[in-house]
């Protein structure tokens, strides 16, 4: 009854386990880097309970070259949960080239493992049956050259190392934190949680391979070390329930209730629906610093209204213009959706507004047709440039281009 209650356990959060890391990672946001990153995290981190379901089943008999495959995987997740937290407090979008030196130890394993794979099924099986013997994990026989004591500690090693500055990483952050950041504080917060759940599975996983290495049998008569165990899933489970209680980490950190749109031939193309009502969460009015929004206003009138002219391709959008001022693609969602007095839309539209008013006022009208003149500024849609147009001058540009004509001819 109890291992039966234990399998299903296992399966359970198995399955649920990959799932939130398939709908993490494929979830669209303004911030995928730090969602990729998040959903790894999660599989990676589900691998154990994955292989344990495989062990209980015995079916790991069957595939036994999973063993040897994935045991990289226990190296991988600390430095990937480290890199995580480090994108999520400072809002970074990309990995760097120092990050290759934290794959170090998850690829010398992957590297030792090689032999393992290509041995073939006669080989891996014995392996296979001391999983499902139950043999104590700290006898197993190992599938690389270092003992797997050695192969234990070293683990063990990596991960303090990596609990260690992590928790490190998160206090500093608070430190650097202001009164006014309410926003940051809730990404904080979410930080610190996972990060605690992760130093408590970790710590049961320590206790029950410290219990095996002493030879302690007490828990031995419940199946996978007892409460150590069935902790180590309600932690998980926290972790994974933790995206539902909080959408804003589920739906990509930071994420604000903007739609980011493009015009098209007069329609518009919602690119990124909105996830949730940030209001619900933290006051608006804190996303950025008033430092931060002067900066940026700065840097994007000085890009804007530089020789480039960006604004004029016909698919100018919101990720272009980060590319082009350095500015985080995320920090533009909200700049626009809560320090400025108009949205991307608008503030595009206006700059090719006045491309087609300094054009006109030139006389380029006289030798081009207004679509031709519009076009060039960078509206794709006829229609939508009137529209423009009619918003910023109250009439039709031909009307404007008449009005404009008559001083000429009464003088």
């Amino acid at each position: 009854m109890l291992a039966q209650f234990t399998l299903t356990l296992l399966f359970f959060i198995s399955c649920w386990g990959i799932s939130m890391g398939l709908i993490v990672l494929f979830c669209k946001t303004v911030n995928p880097f730090l969602n990729r990153l998040l959903g790894f995290t999660i599989m990676v981190m589900t691998w154990p309970y994955v292989q344990t379901t495989l062990i209980a089943t015995g079916t790991i008999l069957k595939i036994s070259y999973l063993y040897g495959a994935f045991a990289f995987f226990y190296f991988l997740t600390p430095p990937l949960t480290f890199i995580y937290l480090r994108a999520l407090l400072y809002d970074e979008t990309r990995f760097y080239r120092t990050d290759l030196l934290h794959m170090i130890p998850p690829f010398i394993q992957l590297v030792l493992s090689l032999p393992y794979l290509f041995e073939g099924f006669a080989y891996q099986y014995p392996f296979a049956q001391e999983l499902v013997a139950g043999k104590n994990v700290t006898q197993l026989t190992p599938i690389t050259v270092v003992p797997q004591k050695i192969a234990l500690a070293l683990l063990f090693i990596e991960t303090a190392i990596y609990i260690y500055y992590s928790l490190k990483l998160i206090a500093t952050r608070k430190k650097q934190l202001a009164p006014d950041q309410a926003h940051q504080f809730i990404i904080h917060q979410w930080a610190k949680s996972f990060m605690y759940y992760c130093i408590a599975i970790v710590g049961f996983i320590f206790l029950n391979t410290f219990r095996q290495y002493l030879g302690i049998e007490f828990f031995d008569f419940i199946p996978f070390g007892g409460p150590l165990f069935y902790l180590r899933c309600i932690l998980f489970s926290m972790i994974l329930i933790g995206l539902f209680k909080n959408p804003e980490v589920l739906f990509g950190l930071p994420n604000f209730n903007k739609n980011i749109m493009e015009e098209r031939e007069g329609q518009k193309i919602i690119k990124h629906q909105a996830a949730f009502n940030p209001e619900k969460y933290y006051s608006p009015i804190s996303t950025l610093t008033k430092s931060q929004v002067d900066q940026y206003a700065t840097i994007l009138s000085n890009y804007m209204e530089g020789p480039e002219k960006p604004f004029t391709k016909h698919n100018f959008n919101i990720k272009d213009l980060s590319n082009g001022s350095g500015i985080p693609q995320h920090h533009l969602a909200y700049f626009f959706r809560y320090h400025f007095t108009e949205g991307f839309v608008d503030y595009r539209n206006r700059h090719r507004f006045n491309e087609v008013l300094n054009k006109i006022h030139q006389g380029e009208f006289k030798k081009k047709t207004l679509e031709g003149i519009a076009s060039e500024s960078g509206f794709a849609s006829r229609i939508t440039f009137f529209n423009v147009f009619k918003k910023h001058t109250g009439m039709s540009a031909s009307d404007y281009i008449e009005k404009m004509k008559q001083p000429q001819s009464n003088s």
